[in-house]
C-alpha cells in the first residue's frame, strides 16, 4: 500500500473479513480498490450481495448513500450477530 494509505484496521474470522474505517470517501475508495486487487490477485471475489457495512444510527442519510455508492454495500442494522455473537456499534 501506498505510504498515504489510510491505515486498515481489521479482524478475520472463518472466511470474513471486517474492516473498520471512517466515512471518508477517500479512505473508502482505497480501501475498495485494495479489495479488488485482493480479487485480481487471489482469484476470489467478494461477493456484494453478502457485503454490509454497520454506522450509528444517527448517520446522515447523505453519508450513507455514499458509502454505498463506493462501497456497492447494503446498510445492515445494529446489533447483527456474527458466528452466534452479538455485534453493536457503540460503547
Amino acid at each position: 500500500m501506498k505510504q498515504k494509505s489510510p491505515q486498515i484496521n481489521h479482524l478475520s474470522f472463518a472466511d470474513d473479513v471486517i474492516i473498520f474505517t471512517s466515512t471518508d470517501r477517500h479512505s473508502m475508495k482505497i480501501i475498495m480498490n485494495t479489495l479488488k486487487e485482493y480479487e485480481h490477485t487471489s482469484d476470489q471475489l467478494i461477493n456484494k450481495e453478502k457485503s454490509h457495512f454497520m454506522i450509528p444510527s444517527n448517520t446522515s442519510q447523505n453519508i450513507i448513500d455514499s458509502i454505498q455508492e463506493v462501497t456497492g454495500f447494503s446498510k445492515k442494522d445494529s446489533p447483527i450477530t456474527y458466528l452466534g455473537c452479538p455485534l453493536y456499534i457503540g460503547r
